[in-house]
């Protein structure tokens, strides 16, 4: 098993469209995206659907270029139902509140993305630096209720793929 996690994760839009980026060469991010799917580790979305809108949006046009290169098949797996683990969003709750409060309302998924991975107790893997990776102490402070889980990491691909 990994050192990242054990069996969930959350990751951003973002870092899919970079191992699907013919012009990035970084191998680390397919050697992460590798390692996570042989440990069979799911990834965690939200109950609204804005994590899973988002991947539809920008990441299903990618798998229809090349549906047999190797990172297609990487990335069609997350796109499958039974590898996501949904975690139920309380719009109005607590934690919700915080990450409002920490991200900017024109990027409501990266709340979800947050969500997620905090309620959980998760890692969430984003290259969105201006939004996401410069605010990770504050989001990574929240802490508005006793039971949620504590773990919960905010890390760049390149991170991720040094705690494997």
């Amino acid at each position: 098993m990994n050192n990242l996690t054990t069996d969930s994760i959350a990751i951003d839009a973002n870092v899919f469209m970079h191992l699907m980026d013919a012009r990035v060469k970084d191998e680390y991010i397919r050697v992460l995206f590798r390692r996570l799917f042989n440990d069979k580790i799911m990834l965690l979305i939200d109950d609204k659907g804005k994590i899973f809108g988002e991947y539809y949006k920008h990441l299903k046009p990618l798998l229809k270029k090349d549906e047999c290169h190797l990172d297609s098949r990487l990335l069609a797996y997350w796109l499958l139902p039974d590898n996501h683990k949904t975690v139920p969003i309380n719009m109005t709750g607590e934690l919700m509140t915080a990450i409002t409060r920490i991200i900017p309302s024109r990027k409501g998924q990266d709340r979800f993305y947050a969500y997620v991975a905090l309620h959980e107790g998760r890692v969430l893997v984003t290259n969105d630096k201006k939004d996401i990776l410069s605010k990770r102490t504050e989001l990574l402070r929240i802490r508005v209720h006793p039971r949620l889980p504590k773990g919960a990491k905010i890390l760049s691909s390149q991170q991720a793929h040094d705690r494997l």
